[in-house]
């Protein structure tokens, strides 16, 4: 079994496993190919090779988080997609295994505190995406709690999307808010 803890940020995917750690921008892109390409169609690409794609006239680059929030379904799942896919190879590597991914993932994602109404739809995302046997949506300051060993504690935790205020009594939220203002808003004021 894969055990992930997923954190699909407005700048950066962060992906957490007992195999490894990876990190990628929070960038999903698509454009068709030219005439004279060998390949013909639609191709995808996410995190630094989205990137790449600037360099094409037609190319639609999108961030699929703004606010810590799923916007935009496809590129979500693209980026969920890629980052189990990227944890299932260093398992594989570690392993020396031939298989292509280990049937059983489980996977815990973390979404911003005001974002709970997104939870649902997250779910489906992520169940269509990747099939994991098992997956949870949590407050993501849940990950920081956790990470520092605590059950209880006011944890405020800056992104590049959102600033998460929460209070946890025994790893249970109690109250929390989502402040737009983050990482970019308090940077500007240094330099």
């Amino acid at each position: 079994m894969v055990s992930i803890g997923l954190d699909v940020g407005t700048g950066f995917v962060k992906c957490v496993s007992d195999y490894g750690n990876v990190i990628f921008p929070s960038l999903f892109a698509y454009r068709d190919t030219g005439k004279w390409e060998v390949s013909q169609g639609r191709i995808e690409a996410v995190g630094k090779k989205a990137r790449e794609f600037s360099k094409y006239p037609d190319a639609v680059i999108i961030r699929p988080v703004s606010e810590g929030r799923p916007i935009d379904d496809r590129g979500f799942g693209a980026l969920v997609t890629e980052a189990v896919s990227r944890v299932c190879r260093i398992q594989l590597q570690q392993n020396n295994l031939d298989e292509k991914h280990d049937s059983e993932i489980g996977i815990i994602v973390g979404l911003p505190y005001d974002a709970s109404k997104d939870k649902m739809r997250l779910r489906k995302i992520i169940a269509k995406s990747i099939h994991p046997k098992n997956h949870g949506i949590v407050p993501q300051a849940l990950g920081t709690l956790i990470d520092v060993n605590k059950k209880d504690a006011i944890i405020m935790s800056i992104g590049q999307g959102t600033t998460e205020i929460v209070a946890f009594d025994d790893r249970k939220p109690v109250f929390g808010t989502s402040v737009s203002q983050a990482t970019d808003f308090i940077t500007l004021g240094l330099g």
